[in-house]
């Protein structure tokens, strides 16, 4: 394995590397310290199967901390209800884009799909407001 790493202040850090757990793959970042403390970020995909409910959500993040004789490691909350956020967020713009009468051909690309979204929705209020102002 070669992995690629600086070190700065007592800590050596380590950027985004692969580590393969059964079927899973780990993706680490982050720094361990000369004082054994560790600090790390991961992700690990998961499989459609094991998500259930949760198939939209198509990635674990942790946070790895404490030291190498007591590490602590949680889930990133706040990342997965970022992640959570955009999945929702995507699928209402597919939908609105559906509804504006957009091709599906526009949605393949979802930056293309927000900027078409906005433009016809724009045209649309605008229609709106000149058939009320008349």
């Amino acid at each position: 394995m070669d992995i690629d790493f600086t070190i700065k202040d007592g800590r050596v850090s380590t950027k985004p590397f692969d580590i393969k757990l059964g079927e899973y793959v780990l993706n680490l970042s982050g720094s361990t310290g000369i004082d054994q403390t560790i600090d790390y970020t991961g992700k690990v995909k998961l499989p459609a199967s094991l998500a259930g409910d949760y198939a939209k959500l198509t990635t674990l993040d942790l946070k790895i901390g404490g030291s190498f004789d007591s590490p602590k490691v949680s889930v990133d909350t706040k990342s997965m209800a970022n992640q959570a956020v955009q999945t929702v967020a995507d699928e209402a713009i597919g939908r609105i884009g559906k509804k504006l009468g957009l091709d599906s051909a526009a949605t393949a690309n979802k930056d293309s799909l927000k900027q078409k979204v906005t433009e016809k929705a724009t045209e649309k209020v605008f229609d709106f407001l000149k058939k009320k102002l008349k």
